[in-house]
């Protein structure tokens, strides 16, 4: 498809899909969607290396090599506007970005775009994306698990996750929100409904931010300029994260021994 597009606009510099080099959830998306375990032996070892999750990130890092996606951050600096001229086609995003889409899509263009499940590795099916959001905790050694357990209640009302919705575009966690017409009205967000039925979830240790944000970001910016080939990357990428993972090993080590 995006090489149709890219046909299509022969005469003209545009890009079919703006993947940002800086943006590590792309990747880590379609790693999951290729069956990877992104880290092994209990979260506590990269496994960025592994066949699937080098499928995936290989397959992303293309679009770079034949020029359907631009390496440089500067070619695009407002999302929006090169969206609105058509320099680039397709983005992977969030519904927190519907409301500016809808701001510059005015016009001629309002019914010239929509949004859409991922695709996925057969075609078949929506392809799975990444739980998001946040959590609401509450800690254990807290004096007032009353006041709290009714401020999560509080917020996991309808009213409440629909109020949240209107102010920042947050989608809600409530199912029976869904059914107000506010969302139901809303046509782009019929996919992110749908989406939700095929989501994973990341690592659940502290160093994922990490990880994510710091170390496939880097590789994933060296592989598509060139700088690394996709193995070399894929290489120094568990070796990073092997580090960063060593205090967690060592912890679970103590633990194991029955040490504090």
């Amino acid at each position: 498809m995006s090489r149709k597009i890219r046909r299509q606009y022969a005469q003209g510099e545009c890009y079919p899909l703006y993947l940002p080099i800086n943006e590590w959830a792309p990747f880590i998306i379609f790693g999951l969607q290729t069956g990877s375990e992104l880290l092994k032996d209990n979260n506590t070892y990269g496994n960025f290396s592994s066949p699937a999750f080098k499928k995936a990130f290989a397959f992303l890092i293309d679009f770079y090599h034949q020029g359907l996606a631009p390496t440089g951050l500067t070619q695009v600096t407002n999302i929006y506007k090169a969206f609105s001229q058509g320099y680039i086609a397709m983005y992977i995003s969030g519904p927190w970005n519907v409301p500016e889409f809808k701001k510059w899509m005015k016009g001629d263009l309002a019914d010239q775009w929509m949004t859409a499940v991922l695709p996925s590795p057969d075609g078949e099916t929506p392809g799975y994306s990444i739980a998001g959001g946040s959590s609401l905790v509450m800690n254990r050694y807290s004096k007032h698990k009353k006041e709290a357990w009714k401020f999560i209640e509080y917020l996991s009302t309808v009213s409440s996750q629909l109020t949240l919705f209107k102010l920042q575009s947050d989608l809600p966690a409530v199912k029976d929100a869904w059914n107000d017409t506010l969302l139901l009205k809303d046509p782009y967000m019929k996919a992110f409904y749908n989406q939700f039925r095929y989501v994973k979830s990341l690592p659940k240790i502290p160093e994922w931010e990490q990880i994510a944000f710091s170390k496939v970001q880097q590789y994933v910016e060296y592989a598509a300029r060139g700088k690394m080939t996709v193995d070399e990357a894929l290489k120094k990428l568990d070796e990073d994260v092997n580090k960063i993972l060593e205090k967690r090993r060592w912890l679970l080590k103590q633990k194991v021994h029955g040490k504090d």
